[in-house]
């Protein structure tokens, strides 16, 4: 409520005071009215707002006022007044509201980024990356892609580890330096008489360092975990540098070193990210419960239940062939309660999803007894699903 009004509020009195009580108020007192909501209303209409010019001859005509909404239900309109013209008076009825669907701009922070093809990603000259003094390596991809590439500064490597790194010998005088994971070649540099091949290789006494390159000038190499990618040599790419053997440029990844460097791979996922397959699943965590498949010969029933509970005319709750894993929670609205129920005088272990007992459980012996609840499951195929069988034989449901 805006734009001034007044309040008004009546007592009644129910005693009237007697024997010396206080008196009861007057009529004055019994009617109150005050001013409220005397603040200014807002200038504009509340929601989005149209007009259309519409003239009044022959009696008006009609107009469609198109509104952008973004409602589950059909909003409220509220339209008028129209001025006089004249001594003729105008009003405006709304005839009826109806809803379409419209396509409509991506808004700025989904539209696709526009990149500077000049630092696309390209990777460098050549496999044959010279990593070090002595150190050519012959990798399947390095700077291809952005990527949080170990720098080809093999001391600089050596520096973040905050000390010289383990090396591995690998024979012939190659070395596995463990932190630039590449090999380094040692030859000259340590006695290989002294050296075992799979074990930490034996420096002597005063070695001062891994083999490396000398300083370059006019070089530079990207810093630990940023990423980063080599692009073509042109200008057209200003915040590219050299590292002496290829032209490289940071990656917009976020962090405080970030460039213009961009390829076109989609971004790693499940399985390969340990992320939830699930995109956009943001609520509670689920228990995840193992299923197992167990049979008995002697009594011809197949039993599927929780691993360490999945009892099968064995005693036992243990053993089983691991099926896949069902979930506590329902995480989407395309999963189902997988329950289980037995059948004594059938002998017969059934499961099936909630409601739908009369549908596997086909015993025409006996009957099923309480069902027991095991988790939910996906309907639909999702990433890292198991597919399940149901199978019918012998009047019993096995899956």
């Amino acid at each position: 409520m805006c734009g001034g009004g007044v309040k008004y509020s009546q007592k009644f009195i129910e005693v009237e005071g007697e024997h010396g009580g206080e008196e009861c108020p007057g009529d004055e007192d019994l009617y109150k009215h005050e001013p409220c909501n005397e603040h200014a209303c807002e200038g504009s209409p509340q929601g989005e707002v149209g007009a259309t010019l519409m003239s009044l001859a022959s009696g008006g005509g009609s107009k469609t006022v198109v509104l952008n909404v973004q409602y589950g239900t059909t909003p409220v309109v509220i339209a008028g007044p129209v001025p006089k013209r004249g001594d003729n008076e105008g009003r405006v009825v709304v005839a009826s509201v109806a809803k379409r669907e419209t396509a409509v701009d991506a808004p700025l922070d989904e539209a696709s980024p526009v990149h500077n093809q000049a630092c696309k990603c390209t990777g460098g000259p050549s496999n044959v990356v010279p990593m070090g003094e002595g150190n050519i390596q012959y990798p399947a991809a390095y700077g291809d892609f952005c990527y949080e590439w170990a720098a080809r500064d093999a001391s600089a490597a050596a520096a973040a580890a905050e000390g010289v790194p383990e090396l591995v010998y690998l024979g012939d005088g190659w070395a596995y330096n463990t932190i630039t994971k590449m090999r380094v070649q040692v030859s000259g540099a340590v006695p290989l008489e002294n050296q075992v091949v799979g074990q930490n290789l034996v420096l002597p006494e005063g070695f001062s360092g891994l083999p490396d390159f000398p300083a370059e000038d006019g070089v530079a190499w990207p810093v630990e975990s940023a990423q980063w990618c080599y692009v073509n040599e042109t200008a057209g790419c200003a915040s590219a540098v050299s590292d002496g053997w290829a032209t490289w440029v940071y990656c917009d990844h976020g962090g405080d070193h970030t460039g213009e460097g961009w390829d076109n791979r989609p971004p790693i996922g499940y399985p390969e990210a340990k992320v939830c397959p699930l995109a956009g699943y943001v609520g509670a965590a689920p228990t995840l419960f193992l299923l197992t498949r167990k049979s008995s010969s002697h009594m011809g029933d197949i039993c599927v239940g929780k691993d360490e509970l999945n009892e099968c005319h064995d005693g036992s709750g243990l053993g089983g062939f691991p099926l896949g894993l069902i979930s506590s929670v329902k995480l989407t609205d395309d999963m189902v309660m997988m329950q289980r129920a037995y059948n004594a005088e059938a002998k017969d272990t059934c499961i099936f999803p909630t409601g739908e007992r009369d549908t596997y459980c086909k015993s025409s012996h006996g009957q099923y007894g309480e069902a027991t609840d095991l988790g939910y499951a996906f309907t639909t195929e999702k990433l890292g699903t198991v597919a399940g069988k149901a199978e019918f034989k012998i009047g019993r449901a096995h899956v």
